[in-house]
């Protein structure tokens, strides 16, 4: 949710006060990116403005997709990983003393078609 908030350059100035939750952390104005600050304004009215020395885009918009980079990695190894964990789980409820082997194998299937759907909706082709 930050790394969309900062790659999102729409700047408001003017909030009214019943909006919740849409006023950004961050504030941009001439190519950079500062703290935003929330000051009272008009009647019932708050007013964005910039705080701190700011970061030129360029530099905050490449360490955003670094970031989403490494976590889309991470989430992609994750996903990977689960067909090994999936097989030991099936290798280990083989040889176990009471096990539903109906049930184990309607499971194994479920699980496995999880995995695959899981791995399809990281695929980068789906990326809107």
């Amino acid at each position: 949710m930050v790394t969309g908030q900062l790659m999102n350059t729409d700047q408001h100035e003017k909030f009214s006060l019943f909006v919740i939750g849409y006023e950004s952390p961050f504030y941009y104005r001439d190519g950079h990116v500062f703290g935003a600050v929330y000051t009272p304004s008009e009647f019932m009215c708050k007013k964005a403005s910039p705080s701190g020395e700011g970061l030129p885009f360029e530099h905050v918009r490449d360490a955003v997709l670094k970031a989403r980079g490494e976590h889309d990695e991470k989430v992609l190894k994750k996903a990977l990983g689960l067909k090994a964990a999936l097989e030991e789980m099936e290798d280990l409820l083989k040889r176990h003393s009471f096990a539903d082997s109906k049930l184990t194998s309607l499971a194994h299937v479920e699980l496995h078609k999880g995995q695959a759907l899981l791995l399809a909706a990281l695929n980068p082709v789906n990326a809107q």
